[in-house]
């Protein structure tokens, strides 16, 4: 569902779909994609895997938070 900071993690239509809140009509389409295109399920979790890879690691949050909290206490 798109809320809250899911954004930041899900590329829409590239790493994954985001469904407004409620949107129960929009999440069937979604998911009746998903289960009908194996390829698309597969382009989508690599993707996201990669995505999360690169942005999201605990080490990557860990160093970037700590660098904010550096910058902030300087």
């Amino acid at each position: 569902s798109d809320v809250g900071g899911v954004k930041e993690a899900v590329v829409e239509g590239k790493t994954g779909f985001l469904v407004g809140r409620g949107d129960e009509a929009g999440f069937r389409e979604r998911l009746a994609r998903l289960l009908q295109d194996p390829g698309l399920r597969a382009s989508l979790g690599e993707a996201g895997r990669r995505r999360y890879e690169e942005a999201f690691t605990l080490e990557r949050m860990l160093r970037e938070t700590w660098q904010v909290y550096q910058e902030v206490l300087g």
